[in-house]
C-alpha cells in the first residue's frame, strides 16, 4: 500500500527493470488483503503504460455464493490485465463447524447453500459481473485436504468438531502419492456432481482423518475441457512442485 500510495512511479520502474533484468515474460500482482481498489486500478494503469508487452496476472477469490458479490471495480481493474486466475482452492472452497457440509478441495461444480464454493458457480458471477470469459482461470492445488472426526466423504456433517487438516505444503501430493502416503486405489472414488476425487479410507491416516480431498489425472482432465468447451483463460497450478513424486517412473 504505502509502495502504490507513495512511491508507485519508481515502484512502477523497478519491477519493470527487474522483469527485463532477468528475462521473465511479466508480473504477478498479487494484492490480497486490506485492497485499495482505486489505488490498483492506477498502479495496474501505470504498470500496463510502462511495460505494454507484458503479461500482467491477478489471482482472485472463489466466490461463497451465499454472501459474496464481485467489486465492480474489478471489472475496471481487468481492462490493464491479461489473466485473472481464481484461488479455487481450500481454504477457499472448503468449510468445518456448524451448518457447513464436508466438501472437496477444489470442486468444479456443486456449489449449494451448505457447500457453496465452486468453480463454475464463481466462474458464472464474475462473468455476470462483465468480466471476459477469456481472462479467467481456475485454480489446481497439488495438495491435499482431509477431514477428521469420522467424516467419510462430502456432503456430511462437520458439527461436533470435525476440523479440516492438511492444506498448503503441508499435504502435498508428493506426501499423498509417495511411498509412505494414504493413497489406496481400492479406497478411490469420484464426485461426479463436483467433478472432484477423493479417498475414504476405512481407517484414519495420519492427520486423524478418513476422508481426503485431492487433484488426480481425472479431475484436472474434467478442469482442462471445462475451461476449453466453456472458453475460459485456462488454470494455474499452486504449485507444482508439491506435485513432484520421486518415487514415480513419471516423478
Amino acid at each position: 500500500r504505502s509502495a502504490v500510495t507513495n512511491h508507485r512511479g519508481q515502484f512502477v520502474a523497478n519491477l519493470v527493470r527487474a522483469m527485463n533484468q532477468y528475462g521473465f515474460d511479466g508480473l504477478d500482482l498479487d494484492w490480497e488483503s486490506d485492497i485499495d481498489w482505486d489505488l490498483f486500478i492506477a498502479f495496474a494503469r501505470d504498470l500496463r503504460q510502462a511495460a505494454p508487452n507484458a503479461i500482467l496476472t491477478l489471482p482472485g477469490g472463489a466466490l461463497n455464493g451465499n454472501y459474496e458479490t464481485v467489486d465492480p471495480r474489478i471489472v475496471t481493474l481487468l481492462q490493464y490485465i491479461d489473466q485473472f486466475n481464481l484461488m479455487s482452492y481450500y481454504p477457499m472452497t472448503a468449510y468445518a463447524g456448524a451448518g457447513w457440509l464436508s466438501w472437496h478441495n477444489s470442486p468444479l461444480g456443486g456449489a449449494k447453500p451448505t457447500t457453496p464454493v465452486s468453480i463454475e458457480d464463481s466462474f458464472n458471477r464474475y462473468v455476470q459481473a462483465g468480466v471476459p470469459k477469456t481472462k479467467l482461470g481456475m485454480g489446481i492445488s497439488f495438495y491435499a485436504i482431509c477431514y477428521t472426526g469420522g467424516v467419510t466423504g462430502p456432503n456430511q456433517g462437520t458439527d461436533n468438531g470435525v476440523t479440516i487438516q492438511g492444506g498448503d505444503n503441508e499435504y502435498p501430493l508428493s506426501d499423498l502419492f509417495g511411498p509412505q502416503g494414504a493413497y489406496v486405489e481400492a479406497y478411490r472414488a469420484w464426485d461426479a456432481t463436483a467433478s472432484a476425487t477423493y479417498l475414504s479410507l476405512p481407517q484414519p491416516e495420519r492427520h486423524s482423518c478418513r476422508y481426503v480431498s485431492f487433484e488426480d489425472e481425472q479431475s484436472i482432465l474434467a478442469k482442462g475441457q471445462y475451461s476449453r468447451q466453456g472458453g475460459y483463460g485456462g488454470v494455474i497450478v499452486w504449485t507444482i512442485n508439491q506435485g513432484h513424486v520421486a518415487s514415480h517412473s513419471q516423478p
